[in-house]
């Protein structure tokens, strides 16, 4: 798993344990990420803690429960957007070092969701491409990198 995939997968499990979804955006700046939220913004190292993330969103005025502890045993048999888009953010960060699989320069550059899509954002320094998955078809994502670099590479 790369520094941004381990960040990922803790701003899943803040995500996790809210009552809707937090967190709107999420961009890298190389060795930090910017977390975008209803009211602010966030700028965290690659590898905060869940504890340091609940931290820095409640200095800036975010109304945050406490993060999920442990791993996820179940995912839910009807999905809604949120658990999707929580599923969403744990699956990139645990397949993230499959986004290289075609291409070793791809990276992912930025995540961010609508109310009924997200939108991730990749590139390699020559091109970019934006893969989208809808959040409210009821299906959770397995793998989302190494469909995103299938799709990359497709010329997507």
């Amino acid at each position: 798993m790369t520094p941004a995939g381990r960040l990922l997968r803790e701003l899943a499990m803040v995500e996790r344990t809210q009552a809707a979804s937090l967190f709107t955006e999420l961009g890298s700046t190389g060795d930090a990420a910017v977390i975008r939220f209803p009211g602010g913004e966030v700028t965290l190292q690659l590898d905060g803690t869940r504890g340091q993330i609940v931290q820095s969103l409640r200095k800036r005025g975010a109304t945050v429960r406490a993060p999920f502890e442990g791993e996820p045993d179940t995912i839910p048999g009807d999905p809604g957007r949120h658990e999707v888009w929580c599923e969403l953010l744990d699956d990139l960060g645990s397949s993230s070092r499959h986004l290289c699989h075609l291409d070793p320069r791809l990276t992912g550059l930025e995540v961010s969701r609508g109310e009924t899509t997200a939108w991730i954002l990749v590139g390699n320094g020559l091109r970019t491409m934006v893969y989208e998955v809808k959040l409210d078809g009821g299906e959770m994502t397995a793998a989302a990198a190494v469909d995103i670099a299938g799709a990359f590479g497709e010329g997507g």
